[in-house]
């Protein structure tokens, strides 16, 4: 790739996206770049992430490239790290650098890429403004993760209320998933997608809550449960494979993300904690539960008719990754039948039987 004009005379600007992980986050940030992309329909736009969030990323339409970028054996600021990113970055002849998340290594993208105008929000991390050139006011009260990205826009004169996050699904991951459905003799029918618990401990639901769920989604809606997660899950997956009387398809540990996505497109509706998994599916369009505890549903819930969040509110919320209670009151006070009667809702709102159709042509 040659190396592009910058701030050409017909307005054509080359601009770098920087939101290197993590799953969830690169979804939410994923709607600002639609706006983006739609209110700038010819410039250049690359979007730098890190490998193990790329599957949410590499693909998206509204992106023309993608570049993947992760510490080498000396760290991010080695001088051959250093080097080796300005050496992929110069050829994109970068106009304006928008730094998403507001972390060092962040920073150093920003100011690698020889950008004219390095926006930062104004409480990024790390030193991390030190790199801006224009920082962009702190989060207002009420204000949704989303909605602060799309705000962040304003700093190069795009203003959108609305802004609509996109997940690719690779043709890799589909096939992926379809093979590993192969293997477990699942007939086609319509799933239900369970992600048991997020990365901190707190988001856990406990195990006879879902078995209760998923006994309920197979006799009321005919929807095959299906677990989802990575490896770290699996001592969770195996209990609620024991706990529950319905059928269960096990795909913990068994999935890449790309794999994921495609399991969680296939699915008749999702439930989780606030997770990756569920801001997948919300911008999927998949009928979403989110399981709240720790943190605000009204700053992280996808958006949509499509998904609905839960939570027991107590007097010490939000401690986010700061719990002080020992038994996680606020996740034991999301009672079964909240989630029950949520699922039942969506599934009269969004028959599986409907959201087949649409998918297959």
């Amino acid at each position: 790739m040659g190396r592009r004009a910058s701030l050409t005379p017909d307005g054509r600007r080359s601009i770098l996206v920087i939101r290197l992980s993590a799953i969830g986050d690169c979804v939410m940030t994923s709607a600002a770049v639609t706006a983006l992309r739609k209110a700038c329909p010819d410039d250049y736009i690359a979007w730098v992430v890190e490998p193990k969030s790329a599957p949410v990323v590499v693909g998206n339409r509204y992106v023309d490239d993608v570049l993947l970028w992760e510490r080498d054996t000396h760290g991010y600021f080695s001088p051959g790290a250093v080097l080796s990113l300005k050496q992929r970055l110069a050829p994109l002849g970068v106009d304006i650098a928008l730094d998403f998340q507001g972390l060092a290594r962040c920073a150093l993208i920003a100011a690698t890429s020889g950008a004219s105008k390095r926006v930062a929000f104004a409480d990024a991390r790390e030193g991390a403004t030190i790199a801006a050139n224009y920082l962009v006011s702190t989060a207002r009260a009420s204000e949704s993760v989303i909605q602060r990205n799309l705000r962040f826009l304003e700093a190069i004169g795009i203003k959108s209320p609305v802004g609509e996050c996109h997940v690719p699904v690779s043709a890799e991951g589909r096939a992926e998933f379809g093979s590993l459905m192969d293997r477990l003799g699942h007939d086609g029918g319509p799933l239900l997608g369970l992600h048991l618990k997020g990365s901190w401990a707190h988001k856990f639901w406990p195990t006879d809550r879902w078995a209760t769920v998923a006994e309920m989604a197979v006799e009321r809606w005919g929807l095959r449960p299906m677990i989802l997660g990575g490896p770290a899950d699996r001592h969770d997956a195996a209990a609620l494979v024991e706990a529950c009387r319905a059928p269960l398809l096990d795909t913990v540990g068994e999935l890449s993300l790309a794999g994921s996505v495609a399991a969680i497109e296939q699915c008749g509706a999702v439930i989780g904690p606030d997770t990756g998994t569920i801001h997948i599916s919300g911008a999927l369009g998949v009928p979403t539960v989110c399981l709240f505890g720790p943190t605000r549903p009204e700053l992280v819930t996808p958006p949509g008719e499509h998904v609905r969040s839960l939570i027991h509110r107590m007097p010490c919320h939000p401690c986010v990754r700061r719990p002080i209670c020992r038994h996680y009151d606020c996740m034991l006070g999301l009672e079964t039948e909240w989630v029950i009667d949520a699922l039942d809702d969506l599934m009269t709102r969004y028959p599986p039987q409907s959201r087949r159709a649409r998918k297959d042509p």
